[in-house]
């Protein structure tokens, strides 16, 4: 689905469902998604469907409903990827077309590994994904943060989430 006049400058917003090509993700939930406004492209990461949990990445061509018609690619990346995951938080650094994931949940609980997917929206090169070990300390584990991003500084900014199973609540930032 796509809102348009989503800032309701330039008209009344209003629903409409895109029909997109291509062979369709599964079903999922707590997915991570991120938006590159230069090629229009929208890219989802990993989540959880009937059971089963995902590390797949997918993008969704003229994710706006503009320009073309909108169609499902999975990608192949190389590099071992991230380990299947759900309620996990990423954003998008257009200038380098990366996409960064932080923590989630698995069948062991909360996670708090940093992840890079390079060539993000499938051009530039071959996606390949890249596991950070950043410096400093490392945010307790949780699932279910917000992330943004600062194209300014580079940093991904975290902020709040869960612990689970242990139910601890978070509201800080890093």
């Amino acid at each position: 689905w796509v809102l348009t006049n989503a800032n309701g400058l330039g008209g009344t917003p209003s629903w409409i469902q895109l029909s997109p090509t291509g062979t369709l993700p599964s079903a999922r939930e707590e997915s991570s998604a991120v938006y590159d406004t230069t090629s229009n492209t929208l890219i989802i990461f990993g989540g959880a469907g009937n059971s089963v949990l995902f590390n797949d990445v997918w993008l969704l061509s003229h994710a706006n409903g503009v320009g073309g018609t909108p169609a499902w690619t999975q990608l192949s990346p190389t590099g071992t990827p991230p380990a299947l995951r759900l309620g996990q938080t990423a954003v998008y650094a257009a200038a380098s077309n990366s996409m960064t994931v932080f923590g989630g949940n698995n069948s062991t609980g909360s996670l708090n590994d940093t992840w890079v997917l390079s060539n993000a929206n499938g051009s530039g090169g071959a996606p390949a994904w890249t596991q950070l070990a950043p410096l400093g300390t490392i945010p307790p584990a949780r699932v279910q943060q917000t992330a943004v991003y600062d194209p300014t500084t580079g940093r991904m900014i975290v902020f709040g989430g869960t612990n689970y199973p242990a139910g601890a609540f978070f509201n800080d930032v890093w």
